[in-house]
């Protein structure tokens, strides 16, 4: 009897220690949970705390480049009124400036066919400009009408119409080419020259220039036996000085 005493006494007593040691257990889970979220809040508010400073700066950024874009608007729109405006002014000028031309307005001419294939150019009106001189002045032998002996060829092969026309006729006729010689057609044009003006011990002299083309099948050629110029339509002249 005395030792189920013993025995029921120190069941109480373990009973009581594995109650105290169960509350213990259950107040220490309880101050960790406690501590784990409570810096679980820290770490969630130290994040929205640098969201909401990441955010302010996109805002701002955001703002600058909006600023940025109506800046850049408003400096197209002032260089596209800048471009119009230049393009008016161009096309008043244009339409004030007179069209230029490399056709060199010659007087008139006469033409005429001494033998097939040469052609003899009269200037009737035909002189250089006049030179204004202190002391008198005197001319050689040449005459304001005196003329020089050409020939405009070209290589061309077996091409059946070959005509040439040039700024010695005002480009207003063209002068039919004819063989002579193997592959090659032409003309031979007397031309009027140059003058040769004598002021005291001064001998100078006008060179006339000329320009001419082919038409070779109803087609503009230039001739490689003559130098060539841009003639202002997209295409080239030859080009021969006459002294």
């Amino acid at each position: 009897m005395k030792r189920i005493v013993q025995l029921e006494n120190e069941n109480g007593r373990l009973q009581g220690i594995n109650d105290e040691l169960t509350t213990k257990l259950q107040e220490s889970a309880s101050v960790q949970v406690l501590e784990e979220k409570d810096a679980r809040m820290r770490d969630l508010a130290d994040e929205r705390s640098r969201l909401q400073w990441r955010i302010g700066e996109l805002s701002q950024w955001w703002s600058d480049a909006k600023w940025k874009i109506g800046e850049l608007e408003a400096g197209v729109a002032h260089q596209r009124q800048l471009l119009d405006t230049a393009n008016t002014k161009i096309q008043s000028l244009n339409e004030q400036t007179p069209q230029t031309s490399t056709t060199y307005m010659m007087p008139s001419y006469s033409v005429s066919q001494a033998y097939p294939g040469q052609w003899q150019l009269a200037n009737n009106c035909f002189a250089p400009p006049t030179i204004s001189a202190p002391t008198p002045f005197y001319t050689t032998h040449l005459t304001p009408y005196e003329t020089k002996r050409v020939k405009l060829e070209i290589d061309i092969g077996s091409t059946q119409d070959v005509f040439v026309m040039g700024s010695f006729l005002n480009w207003q006729c063209a002068l039919k080419c004819d063989p002579v010689g193997e592959g090659r057609k032409g003309v031979t044009v007397d031309l009027p020259r140059g003058r040769q003006v004598l002021q005291v011990t001064l001998l100078k002299f006008w060179i006339l220039r000329y320009e001419f083309r082919f038409l070779v099948d109803g087609k503009w050629v230039t001739s490689s036996l003559y130098t060539k110029v841009p003639n202002g339509f997209g295409g080239d002249n030859n080009l021969l000085w006459i002294e």
